[in-house]
């Protein structure tokens, strides 16, 4: 399935990477188990003036072809409390703990969804706007190889493809893609950036980026920086201009 079992079927606001909105916090933002440490926890904070019903959800994440998210439900990683109420101003720790085995060769991601639940007050009929925090959990070996290549880039209807593949045993965090165009001179016509995203161990994913328009037709060739933690991936490509038009 595309979509985690319940929660993304509740009305909420999905917060992927910024764990800290409104008064509703949690610690650490991004979670690791390897065969050293086979569980951590989570620490999860109120500051705001009313109590917060909590529910967490575990689902194993992949990639499919496409690159696209999938999720799928597990029992390899257990998690304890699984619902509870949060006092304003009070803390609550969740311990969390990985039963399979470390042998695999690639790392494997899993979400931990933190839905806050709809509490509603005797004769309230607004709806209320719960939050939905999803916080990335990584099952891996302690030896970290990082490898990849951007395997093509291509332009259409103004929309640059970085397609990345991901050879190594680990994740790749995307943090940041420099596109630059350059003239027939070498110049500098358009410089853009972009944040990236997640591309699993052993997966592949297409990063769409827009490119301005009239820059786009002044510009010859196209160079591309991916930087993703302590990896660096670089590209190039002649533009073709009737692909800088939206909608071509």
């Amino acid at each position: 399935m595309k979509c985690p079992i319940s929660l993304l079927l509740l009305l909420s606001v999905l917060m992927a990477h910024d764990l800290g909105a409104g008064d509703f916090k949690v610690n650490p933002t991004k979670l690791h188990l390897n065969e050293n440490t086979s569980t951590t926890i989570l620490n999860l904070s109120n500051n705001h003036q009313e109590p917060v019903t909590v529910q967490l959800e575990i689902v194993e994440w992949k990639q499919n072809e496409m690159g696209e998210d999938t999720y799928s439900p597990t029992k390899d990683i257990v998690f304890f409390p699984k619902i509870f109420t949060l006092d304003p101003d009070r803390e609550m720790i969740v311990r969390i703990g990985y039963q399979g085995d470390f042998l695999r060769e690639r790392e494997r991601a899993f979400r931990l969804f933190v839905q806050e639940l709809p509490i509603t007050k005797p004769g309230e009929t607004a709806i209320k706007m719960t939050l939905t925090l999803s916080i990335p959990l990584f099952v891996g070996k302690s030896q970290v190889q990082r490898e990849g290549a951007i395997e093509g880039v291509g332009l259409k209807d103004g929309t640059l493809g970085i397609h990345v593949k991901n050879t190594g045993n680990h994740h790749l965090q995307i943090q940041k893609i420099d596109v630059i165009g350059l003239d027939e001179s070498g110049a500098r016509v358009f410089s853009t950036d972009a944040s990236g995203s997640y591309v699993l161990a052993n997966a592949s994913k297409t990063i769409e980026i827009r490119l301005p328009e009239t820059e786009c037709r002044s510009a010859k060739n196209v160079s591309v920086l991916l930087s993703s933690e302590d990896l660096k991936l670089e590209a190039s490509t002649q533009i073709q201009q009737q692909f800088c038009e939206r909608g071509h």
